[in-house]
């Protein structure tokens, strides 16, 4: 048969085939196997897959018109989507892999014996969900910390050289070991070191001055935004050093993480809440905070990710810019057509103006506590985090020295808006002020 007509038949066959599966369910399979008289199309093998259509995130936004149930798997964030009730929806997202081994340990290297609240920390690692620290030998205890980037450590009676070490772990696995941190403890008694570590309580907590000290150093982080579909703003790492008097009595105030608003997660409708930003102030002498880290804002369930907690007193804009204004002065950040704003240092957030129940962070002066939600979304952290509107709805602004602005509702080609981060104070000497770096609930680590 020449070419011509070879060509013919393929034309017939496929056309009889076409034909064919008008009427009736169609199989593809290796063995002849009849299909399934309930599947339209039954495809079966032993070792081969169903690929479906694998796209960039753009590219699939960029699909005119697409059918409800439409399927893809986009390239870009590694996850099943469906096109359902005018929207792009995850169905499954898989992993990246494990995280990245942690980075060097910080803390104390010649804790005193028997000594308590010595505090060892890491920088958060991208994509971790957990953390677990090891010390040998195990003549000590981590009485705080295990699972989060910071912990306490109580050491034993007798001196010794200890080796602490720390891993990073999400859903794909667990890392290497990051560079572990010998110590090696010194006789002198019993009693805390110059170290003290304040972590999220939820409630007003306090430092006292010890005898002999006239300069603490103090590590304040910001807590993180609450996670819908997109990520939250991390909160900022506040680092100043402050000449202080033997009995002073500082306040302290830990931030808490914004709730997220998923319902489960990887739900469609649901956005994550304003984290609080955190505060060390001495209310007896001053006006002002000491300082202040700036919490994150809670990410929106459409395409945009929260603010991160700001180096610098101005608070920042979720991924998408569609936030409303972040405070000033020491005011809490604007409420915007869904999320509400952060409580900044002297007034509360603004609450969202499309309603659903939830209000503004609260000031510091007012408690501190994080703005509620719109049921069923999440709840602002303590420290004046920003609630969310739940469904459909936009993420809350980051507490802070200035609060971080609520996100804005239905925006064109952009969904609705993430909140914005809170911003940061310092009044200390040899500054280091660092946007978005921490993950969780807030954290202080004070020196001396």
């Amino acid at each position: 048969m020449n070419s011509f007509f070879r060509q013919i038949a393929f034309i017939l066959a496929i056309s009889a085939f076409s034909v064919q599966g008008l009427c009736q369910n169609v199989g593809i399979n290796a063995t002849g196997t009849a299909p399934n008289a309930s599947a339209l199309l039954d495809l079966s093998s032993t070792n081969l897959g169903f690929l479906v259509p694998r796209m960039t995130d753009a590219q699939m936004n960029a699909i005119a018109a697409p059918a409800n149930g439409l399927l893809v798997y986009n390239t870009t964030t590694n996850c099943f989507m469906i096109y359902s009730g005018g929207a792009w929806v995850p169905v499954s997202c898989g992993c990246t892999g494990a995280p990245a081994a942690p980075g060097a340990i910080t803390g104390p290297a010649s804790p005193l014996v028997s000594s308590v609240n010595n505090g060892f920390f890491i920088t958060p690692v991208a994509g971790a969900t957990s953390y677990t620290w090891t010390i040998s030998p195990a003549t000590n205890t981590i009485t705080a910390g295990q699972g989060t980037q910071a912990i306490a450590v109580s050491f034993g009676p007798s001196v010794a050289t200890y080796t602490i070490c720390v891993t990073a772990s999400n859903a794909c696995g667990t890392s290497a070991s990051g560079p572990c941190l010998n110590v090696t403890t010194s006789a002198g008694g019993g009693g805390s070191m110059g170290y003290q570590v304040f972590d999220y309580t939820g409630a007003l907590q306090t430092y006292t001055v010890p005898a002999g000290v006239t300069q603490i150093t103090v590590t304040a982080f910001g807590a993180a935004g609450g996670t819908a579909y997109n990520l939250p703003g991390w909160g900022a790492e506040i680092i100043g050093t402050f000449t202080v008097t033997p009995g002073n009595v500082f306040d302290v105030l830990v931030g808490g993480e914004g709730q997220g608003g998923e319902q489960p997660p990887g739900s469609y409708g649901y956005s994550g809440a304003g984290g609080g930003g955190t505060f060390v102030w001495n209310s007896s002498s001053s006006a002002l905070p000491m300082i202040a880290a700036g919490g994150g804002g809670g990410s929106s369930y459409y395409e945009n990710n929260g603010g991160p907690g700001s180096a610098t007193n101005t608070p920042t804009n979720g991924s998408g810019l569609y936030n409303a204004a972040g405070g000033a002065g020491g005011n809490g950040g604007t409420g915007g057509t869904a999320g509400s704003g952060g409580g900044g240092w002297l007034t509360n957030g603004g609450t969202g103006s499309s309603g659903g129940g939830q209000s503004g962070g609260f000031a510091v002066y007012n408690g501190g506590a994080g703005g509620s939600a719109g049921a069923p979304g999440g709840a602002g952290g303590y420290g004046g985090g920003g609630g969310c509107y739940s469904n459909n709805g936009s993420g809350g602004g980051g507490g802070g020295y200035n609060g971080g602005g609520g996100g804005l509702s239905n925006n064109p080609n952009s969904g609705w808006g993430s909140g914005g981060g809170g911003g940061s104070y310092n009044a200390g000497t040899a500054q280091t002020n660092t946007a978005g770096v921490w993950k969780g609930s807030g954290w202080v680590l004070i020196v001396w």
